[in-house]
């Protein structure tokens, strides 16, 4: 009877740990997937405004609603929207200074500008 009792506690155990490790793995950031954010994402510096200008650019700048929905940016593209010439004029100035601090950051980074 004894033996019983030890195999219900280990079942028991078993399935404890089932469940915490499904419940820790939903509390993963969908955007850890990309590298940039979820459990070990800057909160300072330059990683952190890196961050924040890829942000700003797939929220701001190129979703779906934005005003360059679809384009691809190349190095040329990319260097007038920092400097709001053409069709991007009206993009980098829509955004507040912090957020073309951070986006001028992750294009200067990202475009080797």
């Amino acid at each position: 009877m004894q033996h019983e009792i030890i195999t219900i506690n280990m079942f028991s155990f078993k399935k404890i740990v089932g469940v915490a490790l499904l419940v820790s793995s939903l509390n993963v950031s969908g955007a850890f997937a990309s590298g940039s954010e979820g459990l070990g994402s800057a909160t300072t510096g330059a990683a952190h405004m890196y961050n924040m200008g890829k942000r700003i650019y797939a929220e701001k700048i190129i979703c779906k609603a934005c005003p360059l929905a679809g384009k691809m940016l190349d190095k040329t593209s990319a260097a007038e929207l920092l400097e709001g010439k053409g069709m991007a004029e009206k993009t980098f100035t829509m955004l507040s200074q912090d957020e073309q601090a951070a986006l001028g950051v992750f294009l200067k980074r990202r475009f080797k500008l």
